[in-house]
This record gives structure tokens, C-alpha cells and sequence, in this order.
């Protein structure tokens, strides 16, 4: 499961999704200025702008701040191996 946390008007934000939605992974956006609950769970993280990518598996968890297109790439590429079952 993916979350990107995101607010109206930052751009490192829509280049996030842009580069998550071309490379097909899939999220679900939650906009941290309508969501309380989602700005305590971010700065619980440590961050203390946005985007913030949230990447649970089980247990597992990882999270990184701000426009990363190698850990999406990456991220993308590891969805699509566990697509076809590597």
C-alpha cells in the first residue's frame, strides 16, 4: 500500500504523482491540510513538509520525504516484479 501525502499547491507534490501515476503506482492521496489525522501521522514520521511517500508491506514500512525519482523508479520496479511473481 502507497500513501502520498500532499497539499494544494506544492509542486514537488504533483511531480510525485506525476512520476508515480507514468510509472503505474499505484496510491492513494491524502491531503495533509484536510486531514489532521494525516499531518500528526507525518510529522509522527519526522517531516515536516510534503510530499511524504508512506510504502507499507505487512509489517514493513519505508517512507521518504520530498521528490525522489530514484525510490519511485525503484518502488515501481519492485511492484512490477512482485506482479509477476519474482
Amino acid at each position: 500500500r502507497v500513501t502520498l501525502y500532499t497539499k494544494i499547491g506544492c509542486g514537488s507534490c504533483v511531480a510525485t504523482r506525476h512520476a508515480m501515476e507514468s510509472r503505474g503506482v499505484p496510491f492513494e492521496t491524502v491531503n495533509v491540510m484536510d486531514d489532521d489525522a494525516a499531518l500528526d501521522a507525518i510529522k509522527g514520521l519526522g517531516y515536516l513538509t510534503v510530499p511524504v511517500v508512506l510504502v507499507q508491506d505487512g509489517d514493513a514500512a519505508e517512507h521518504w520525504g520530498g521528490f525522489q525519482l530514484d525510490r519511485i523508479a525503484d518502488l515501481a520496479g519492485k511492484l512490477r516484479r512482485q506482479e509477476i511473481g519474482e
